[in-house]
């Protein structure tokens, strides 16, 4: 595995040399990079690729272009995965700039606030992620978009509630 991965190091280095730090084929390359530092243990370094190529995009796109707020959606989620503090402040800074990107209604916003929720419950607030979730699903019901993994979702933290014994 150290050799693939070193290997992949190498193309990633080559495709930024070559093609440019947020060039689609190096951002996707440059994703996977993270996911397989992550997947083999080198999470430190995992963090500090997924840190950088949020602030490429940022630098080289705008804080509300489509690459910058899923390099942002991605740090996060794998963050709150990880346990890893910070997770629930860029998704605090992350709501504002999707809304008004895409609108309160869009799809891409209803699936942010869905990560959202996730990420709450994930970091130990519970009741929180029962409440977002519960605003989520009616919205996403007046809507008429419907999710299963929002709605997967909202069950999942249901069950959690119950389990903990919080009430909303």
């Amino acid at each position: 595995m150290h050799a693939a991965l070193e290997r992949l190091r190498q193309l990633t280095t080559t495709l930024t040399e070559t093609q440019g730090r947020t060039a689609p084929k190096t951002l996707w390359l440059r994703d996977k990079l993270a996911s397989v530092l992550l997947a083999t243990g080198s999470e430190q370094e995992a963090f500090d690729e997924m840190e950088r190529l949020a602030a490429d995009c940022a630098a080289d796109f705008g804080p509300v272009h489509d690459e910058t707020l899923r390099a942002l959606n991605n740090l996060a989620m794998r963050m709150a995965e990880a346990g890893r503090p910070g997770a629930l402040d860029i998704f605090r800074e992350l709501l504002p700039l999707v809304t008004s990107r895409w609108g309160a209604e869009h799809r891409q916003t209803l699936l942010l606030r869905n990560n959202h929720g996730a990420v709450l419950g994930m970091m130990g607030h519970v009741e929180e992620a029962v409440s977002a979730f519960a605003a989520l699903v009616a919205d996403c019901e007046r809507l008429g978009f419907d999710d299963e993994r929002i709605r997967g979702n909202q069950r999942t933290w249901l069950d959690a509630q119950a389990r903990v014994g919080v009430s909303t």
